[in-house]
């Protein structure tokens, strides 16, 4: 069995840029993502990431 540090839940936009930047820290990081389609949450509203200016 293998073991992480971390758990990161959801392997959309967000979960994956944590968990990739946790990696490059050198922590064990597993994500855990139910990998039904491609009709989750960061297609459907962006993984809530927004381009905004003054």
């Amino acid at each position: 069995m293998k073991s992480a540090n971390i758990i990161v839940v959801g392997g959309g936009i967000i979960g994956v840029s944590l968990a990739y930047g946790m990696a490059e820290q050198g922590e064990k990081v597993t994500v855990l993502d139910n990998g039904r389609g491609v009709n989750n949450a960061s297609r459907g509203n962006f993984g809530l990431v927004w381009v905004q200016g003054k």
